[in-house]
């Protein structure tokens, strides 16, 4: 999280490079880590300080971590970066840098931050148009983020979708690289296979999604129906009655 919570404020001054979703990891590099804890902790003492001997600069260093706090202390299983947890924490950073700076320079400094504002506006116009289609959206967030198992299998939903099955069986194994436990990501492979008319490939891809989770219905189907085609009937059977039930 303290990678988290630094590339939350890097953005607050440069919003740019944004993703939709970051994929997830764990930190195991101790000297990363501890670059990133270092200056979060100095900040977080500095707000406690404050909150003594300055209340008001000192609330907004506390608001800014207590909004942050229940998505810190216990971040997504899936997702551990996510910038809209910042939207409401936003509020307390740029009010002290309001504040800060109108104290510091005067009232001139106003003038800056309404032309900080307004190029800020036409970010937002252009980040906007990411999510204008899921194509758009998927396709920005894998160029970004490669390593986000959501967004390959997102970008591989969308190749499928558009007819495009050889696409999106590579972004469906890449998501399954990734993240190899989802039955949903093994299942949407499995279509892609069977589109390409891979059966056995198919096949097994279906029998994966339910392994992993043997109360998926569709993927003992869709399994079935192959195996029916071999002639493996009692093999379809054994897919079929799980099914039923």
């Amino acid at each position: 999280q303290p990678e988290a919570i630094t590339r939350y404020l890097a953005l607050t001054f440069g919003p740019v490079g944004q993703a939709f979703d970051y994929g997830f990891f764990r930190a195991e590099n101790l000297p990363r880590v501890a670059a990133r804890a270092l200056p979060v902790l100095a900040l977080l003492g500095a707000s406690i300080w404050a909150l003594v001997r300055r209340p008001a600069w000192g609330f907004l260093g506390a608001a800014f971590f207590i909004v942050l706090a229940p998505s810190s202390l216990m971040p997504g299983l899936v997702q551990v970066i996510v910038e809209h947890r910042m939207y409401v924490a936003l509020a307390a950073v740029l009010a002290a840098a309001v504040v800060g700076s109108v104290a510091w320079l005067g009232p001139r400094a106003l003038a800056a931050w309404l032309v900080l504002a307004v190029a800020a506006g036409g970010l937002t116009v252009r980040r906007n148009a990411d999510y204008a289609t899921a194509e758009r959206q998927w396709t920005d967030t894998v160029a970004k983020r490669p390593g986000s198992s959501i967004a390959q299998g997102n970008l591989g939903q969308v190749r499928y979708e558009q007819g495009r099955y050889e696409e999106a069986v590579m972004h469906f194994q890449a998501a399954i690289r990734l993240k190899p436990d989802v039955a949903q990501t093994h299942y949407n492979l499995a279509l892609a296979y069977e589109k390409l008319g891979r059966l056995d490939e198919a096949s097994a891809g279906y029998a994966e999604a339910v392994r992993i989770l043997p109360y998926f219905a569709q993927a003992h189907v869709k399994r079935a129906a192959i195996l029916v085609t071999q002639g493996r009937l009692d093999e379809a059977l054994a897919h079929l009655r799980p099914a039923l039930q």
